[in-house]
C-alpha cells in the first residue's frame, strides 16, 4: 500500500492488490489505520482469472470494508454490476474510464481515502484504443530511469518469478543502455 500523494483533501493510495484475497487484506488493512473515515476502493479485473469471471462471486466479500467500489466494466463475458449487486448503492461500475473518473469525483469528498487496486506498477498498461506509435513514444519519453527501476523491482515481485525476472532484467537492460 503506497501513499501516492493527495488532491482535495482525499488521499490517494495506490496497490497490487488485484485478487479478492488481497483486495480484502489491503481494504482491511487501510480500514485499520484510517478508522471510519470513508474508503473508496477502485478497481479493474485485469488478470485473466479475474477477466474470466473465476473469482467475481468473492468481490463483495474482497470490498465489503470499503464505503464505496469503483469497477470499470471491459468486455469480460460477466456482469461486474450483477457480481456486486449484494453491496448495493456502495458500489458503481462504469462502461468507461472517464464515467468511472466522473462518479468517483462526484463521490470523494475531503478526508476521504480513494485505493487504487491494479495488478500494476510493473508494466504500462495502455487500453488498446489508446495504443498508437505517438502516444507509446510520448509514454516512453517520460519514464526516467527511476521510474524503469521501479518497474523492474514490481516485476521481480510478481507471483511468476522467471518471467518477471526476464522481464525485469530486459527494463535494467534499457536502463543500462
Amino acid at each position: 500500500l503506497e501513499l501516492r500523494g493527495e488532491a482535495a483533501g482525499v488521499k490517494v493510495y495506490d496497490d497490487f492488490a488485484h485478487r479478492p484475497t488481497a483486495m480484502h487484506t489491503t481494504i482491511n488493512g487501510l480500514r485499520r489505520k484510517v478508522g471510519a473515515q470513508r474508503i473508496l476502493a477502485v478497481f479493474e479485473p485485469r488478470t485473466n482469472t479475474m477477466k474470466k469471471g473465476e473469482m467475481k462471486a468473492l468481490l463483495p466479500w474482497a470490498l465489503e470494508e470499503a464505503d464505496f467500489s469503483f469497477c470499470l466494466q471491459g468486455d469480460y463475458g460477466w456482469d461486474a454490476a450483477q457480481a456486486l449487486a449484494p453491496l448495493g448503492k456502495q458500489a458503481v461500475v462504469a462502461d468507461s474510464v472517464d464515467k468511472l473518473v466522473a462518479a468517483l469525483l462526484q463521490t470523494a469528498r475531503q478526508g476521504d481515502h480513494a485505493l487504487w487496486l491494479a495488478g500494476q506498477g510493473a508494466a504500462i498498461h495502455l487500453p488498446q484504443t489508446e495504443l498508437s506509435p505517438k502516444r507509446l513514444a510520448e509514454i516512453l519519453s517520460g519514464l526516467t530511469r527511476e521510474a524503469l527501476l521501479t518497474m523492474a523491482t514490481k516485476a521481480r515481485a510478481l507471483a511468476m518469478p522467471k518471467a518477471a525476472a526476464k522481464v525485469a532484467d530486459q527494463i535494467e537492460g534499457l536502463v543500462a543502455a
